[in-house]
């Protein structure tokens, strides 16, 4: 198997920490997207590598990757083949899936760090070679989405709304304007290999004397179900809350009575035809090729999905806005907007919430959503 030198990039040696999620063109023997996912663990890393090949009827490729010392950047992994479902087999029954294809069992990689970017190469024990340069995907403190200049105020967001279809849009209110990153991803990890093989059954196994279900997580949607569930009770997820109402989302925008620094709320609609059938959505979360899927789970157990009118967003990207941006430039026109409304209108805001029957207690049916929505009523928090 080949060997090779490391080098640190003398133009970019800011970023030396592998930890993140990377994304680039990988080419040599087979064309593809490079996918690295990488953890800090102990003194090194822990992670998964992928190869997506262009071609599918050419078989994809999964590494799993851990290191003891993170100045350490080569290393032997084991490999595994992936289909375009995102199933994982031993390369020994490649040909169960690819008839006529050899598969390595093992590939040396190197790699050559730098500022944002990633130089890698990497080698199998049958000698297939190849190269790319990988991005890193992660998400700054501050959002990249420029607010609407035309809607400034409560009254003018409900102006606009009575120009639109809103049936052709999701929504989503924020206590300011933060960037779009999933509960997952908001925790500084990226491996959601290792999040669905330990950490997801792991949850199953610890809930299961409380929920009376066993979630099939071999099928996506009962994993979707799974995540939407234990999501709303503070658990991490690669699920990016939505709603299908405008005034929902108004709520949750305006639901804390702490402002944000700017004093601004933000409410962001996304078009939903962009994502949704009959263009290809993985609805996978993880041996996939990056992806971010509209939703509409079920609500098993879930009360509070019907009045929130929920909608999700499932995506296996660090940097949801990027991946939105991607898009854009292909439909060639915008899909994702942001109005970002004064602080200072938040208790007119949910008194008109309120006569539409939009309240804590009616979003969170139960003894949380009442106590919640007594409290905004007895206590002026609002």
């Amino acid at each position: 198997m080949a060997e090779y030198s490391l080098r640190i990039i003398p133009q970019l040696e800011k970023k030396l920490s592998l930890a993140g999620q990377w994304i680039g063109a990988i080419s040599g023997a087979f064309q593809g997207l490079g996918v690295l996912e990488l953890d800090l663990f102990g003194n090194g890393y822990s992670g998964s590598g992928f190869k997506f090949s262009n071609d599918p009827n050419i078989p994809s490729t999964e590494v799993q990757i851990r290191t003891d010392n993170r100045n350490d950047l080569r290393f032997r992994s084991p490999t595994f083949v992936l289909d375009g479902a995102g199933n994982r087999y031993d390369p020994k029954d490649t040909e169960k899936r690819f008839p006529d294809w050899q598969h390595g069992r093992e590939v040396d990689i190197a790699i050559e760090v730098g500022d944002g970017e990633i130089h890698i190469k990497f080698a199998t024990d049958i000698n297939t070679i190849g190269q790319g340069v990988l991005l890193y995907q992660g998400v700054d403190r501050k959002t990249g989405i420029a607010p609407e200049k035309y809607v400034n105020s409560w009254k003018e967001f409900q102006s606009f709304l009575g120009t639109i279809d809103t049936k052709k849009f999701i929504f989503r209110g924020q206590p300011g304007p933060f960037p779009l990153r999933t509960s997952f991803h908001r925790t500084s990890r990226t491996d959601l290999a290792r999040y669905m093989d330990v950490d997801t059954p792991a949850l199953q196994r610890h809930l299961s004397s409380i929920i009376p279900h066993q979630f099939d997580f071999r099928d996506p949607g009962q994993v979707g179900n799974f995540f939407n569930l234990v999501q709303h009770h503070g658990y991490p997820t690669p699920l990016l809350d939505w709603t299908e109402s405008p005034y929902v989302a108004a709520y949750f925008a305006y639901r804390s009575n702490q402002p944000h620094h700017k004093q601004v709320v933000r409410i962001l609609m996304l078009e939903r035809d962009p994502w949704t059938p009959p263009r290809n959505q993985p609805v996978y979360v993880t041996r996939v090729i990056p992806h971010l899927s509209v939703m509409y789970l079920g609500g098993f157990l879930n009360p509070r999905m019907l009045p929130q009118q929920s909608v999700n967003i499932l995506s296996n990207i660090d940097d949801i806005e990027k991946c939105i941006s991607h898009r854009e430039q292909e439909e060639k026109r915008k899909i994702l907007f942001a109005f970002d409304l004064p602080f200072k209108d938040r208790r007119q805001v949910l008194s008109e919430l309120r006569t539409m029957g939009i309240t804590a207690g009616s979003l969170f049916p139960g003894l949380d959503g009442s106590c919640e929505a007594l409290k905004m009523d007895l206590f002026q928090d609002f």
